[in-house]
């Protein structure tokens, strides 16, 4: 922050590159100056351009741009979160525990259909 008289307050900022920016602090708040630095802290220095594709087509597609939503189920759209299923971890490997339950179960399934076939 430098003060001068007769003139209001501001941030200055010199990025590695040697140019100088500069943001008018006067009527900010606290929260908003404190957002500035930060901004100021970590910006390179070089100047922000807008990236444009070098390239045109008169058909563009159909689908709409991709998104992290475009193959999500849409049972999710329905579901009430907090969810429990959703909460786990999605690659999330059985215990030993977890192996010898789903072992036991089918042994026991297999157990009651041969039981069931011989009281016949």
């Amino acid at each position: 922050m430098k003060s001068l008289p007769c003139a209001h307050k501001r941030l200055i900022s010199l990025p590695v590159n040697g140019e100088r920016h500069y943001v008018n602090c006067h009527n900010h708040s606290r929260d908003e100056i404190i957002k500035w630095v930060n901004l100021l802290c970590t910006q390179s220095g070089n100047q922000i351009i807008r990236m444009r594709k070098l390239w045109h087509t008169d058909c563009p597609s159909i689908q709409g741009p991709w998104s992290p939503f475009v193959n999500r189920d849409p049972q999710l759209n329905l579901v009430e979160f907090p969810n429990e299923n959703l909460s786990r971890p999605v690659y999330l490997p059985k215990t030993a525990t977890e192996q010898l339950k789903e072992i036991f179960e089918k042994q026991r399934r297999s157990m009651s259909s041969l039981d069931a076939k011989q009281a016949e």
